[in-house]
């Protein structure tokens, strides 16, 4: 089922075009990031952790699979690591009244994966770290489903909140080699919300109300995080690192 509904669910809320803090992050293709990637691994990095951040919608899951795509065809061992790893599990959510907010900074253990990316960016050449993983069959976090081993030399980290100005959050950045904002119009990342929770099961109105009501406040907390990113890439458009 496609359903189509920019008309319905945009309506003029703030979207990352209308801020004037875009100036300060250099405009990228996905070319320009897979070079700077090879270029620190050239330099002599042990590991490089890129951050792909941006609002609710803005493909930055695609935009992680399709990076690390490209550096395996070029050699380098990568491994994704998405942010929903962190969520609360739904029984906490529950116990602190936080369920109809799942998805918003509260709803996450920051201070665990700050805790991780020190590992990683920590650890010693034998050194294997464990991360869990958001399954979103049963939409809950699974503890130890991704490995970075020894041979890990790129970790492509994904997730809304990479650059949140916020406690907790701010100390996220100091773990990222690179910092990569994609910056895509409201209106097309509503579009894909709504057609994300209506595929999980949610109906066409809740599916509306949770876009207007979580992600699109979600988002508008990110206005200025595409200013201290090392990269920006505008519009919506298939990665091309060739």
């Amino acid at each position: 089922m496609t359903v189509t509904v920019p008309d319905r669910v945009y309506d003029g809320g703030v979207t990352e075009h209308d801020t004037a803090t875009q100036q300060a992050t250099r405009i990228c293709t996905p070319r320009d990031v897979l070079a700077d990637i090879t270029s620190r691994l050239d330099a002599g990095a042990s590991v490089v952790t890129v951050g792909i951040c941006g609002a609710p919608g803005a493909g930055k899951s695609y935009m992680a699979a399709a990076l690390r795509r490209a550096l395996v065809v070029q050699g380098v061992s990568t491994i994704v690591l998405p942010m929903d790893g962190f969520h609360l599990s739904n029984g906490q959510l529950a116990q602190l009244g936080l369920s109809q907010r799942k998805g918003a900074p509260d709803t996450y253990d920051v201070a665990g994966f700050v805790s991780l990316l020190d590992r990683i960016t920590n650890r010693q050449p034998a050194d294997v770290v464990y991360a869990p993983e958001y399954d979103r069959t049963i939409h809950e976090p699974i503890a130890a489903r991704v490995r970075i081993g020894p041979d890990t030399r790129a970790v492509v980290i994904e997730g809304n909140f990479l650059l949140l100005d916020r406690p907790g959050w701010r100390d996220v950045k100091q773990h990222l080699s690179i910092s990569w904002f994609l910056d895509v119009p409201a209106i097309v990342r509503e579009d894909r919300l709504v057609q994300r929770h209506v595929d999980a099961g949610r109906s066409y109105d809740d599916a509306v109300a949770w876009v207007r009501g979580v992600d699109r406040p979600n988002a508008d907390m990110l206005r200025r995080a595409q200013a201290v990113a090392t990269f920006t890439s505008r519009g919506s458009f298939p990665p091309k690192f060739r």
